[in-house]
């Protein structure tokens, strides 16, 4: 009996001490999994914050970007480079300004081409800030363009517009149609063809569309400059000379949106299907009578509309601005 109560009061220890060791062994391994815990916790805490930081510096950049800062300064370099270059002309040249910011222009651009291959990269081949400004400003003009001819330049023939006494533009209507229209016409075709004689040879891919694109936008003349020119120098012409020129230069560029559009609208409708000789004329006659009567039909529409409502008195002069404003804005859209 003594020896059987000994074997069991030595398994009792061994089984005490087993449950000891493994209640130890959970305890450690709890243990671990806790630490494995925290240093997850903390891992994801850390991502967090340096997320956080990225994006508050993301934002940060948003607002304020070193690419379009310095590209505001180049900008505010070029605005007072003209508005320098136009007081010298009034003090000392005297030409016309749109002659004297053109010349501008042309200087300063041919000057930013020649020197561009020498400053646009240092001499470990990184781009400088010049380079990226100015391949910055490219992109901008390239989609000015868009901008100038499809949204400011209803807003440019109206503000001239608005100066013409139109019962003098109605007794010589027949000449300024004849000049706006027939010879800005003549003029596109005639500069379109020189234009793809002589870069035939350079250029294989060039289209007389493309040419004639070109012929368009230059032909017709600045009304803005014509109108300023004649205002300045009222007295050296006869009064019908200047109705005539004043007329002429603003339907001539309606006459050359109009040809630009159409021969547009045509370029890409011919990249997408395949015409005869005797479908593209008349593909070309549809487009042109289509710009040129919705056109009318739009201006003469919104035209009596604002017409309309300017003829009920308000008495506030800020508000007829508004309204025409409104008027030459809502016919951008409806055209566009």
């Amino acid at each position: 009996m003594n020896k059987c109560e000994g074997e069991r009061e030595i398994q009792n220890d061994l089984g005490v001490e087993s449950k000891s060791e493994r209640k130890l062994e959970g305890e450690r391994v709890c243990e671990r999994e806790r630490e494995r815990a925290r240093e997850k916790n903390c891992g994801e805490m850390v991502n967090g914050m340096v997320s956080d930081e990225v994006a508050h510096e993301d934002v940060l950049g948003q607002f304020l970007p070193d690419e379009l800062t310095s590209v505001g300064l180049t900008v505010c370099l070029l605005v007072n480079c003209v508005i320098m270059v136009r007081w010298l002309n009034a003090r000392y040249i005297g030409l016309p300004c749109s002659v004297i910011v053109a010349l501008t222009s042309m200087v300063s651009s041919t000057a930013i081409f020649v020197m561009f291959p020498y400053t646009s990269h240092t001499d470990s081949g990184d781009v400088t800030a010049v380079a990226s400004n100015l391949l910055t400003l490219q992109h901008v003009h390239e989609s000015f363009s868009l901008l100038v001819l499809r949204w400011l330049l209803g807003f440019i023939l109206f503000a001239d517009a608005t100066e013409v006494i139109f019962e003098d533009i109605s007794l010589m209507l027949h000449k300024i149609t004849l000049l706006a229209v027939c010879a800005t016409a003549t003029s596109s075709l005639l500069i379109a063809s020189g234009t793809y004689i002589l870069l035939r040879p350079l250029i294989p891919a060039a289209s007389f569309s493309s040419c004639l694109l070109f012929g368009a936008l230059i032909s017709p003349t600045d009304p803005v400059s014509v109108i300023s020119i004649l205002r300045k120098h009222s007295g050296l012409l006869d009064r019908s000379l200047q109705v005539t020129l004043t007329g002429e230069a603003l339907f001539n560029d309606v006459t050359s949106v109009l040809i630009f559009e159409t021969i547009l609208s045509f370029s890409q409708l011919e990249l997408n299907t395949t015409t005869t000789s005797t479908s593209t004329i008349g593909t070309l006659v549809r487009l042109l009578a289509q710009q040129f009567v919705l056109g009318v039909l739009i201006g003469v529409v919104f035209g009596y509309a604002v017409y309309s409502l300017l003829a009920l008195d308000v008495s506030s002069p800020v508000l007829e601005v508004g309204v025409t404003i409104a008027m030459v804005l809502n016919i951008n859209v409806v055209c566009t």
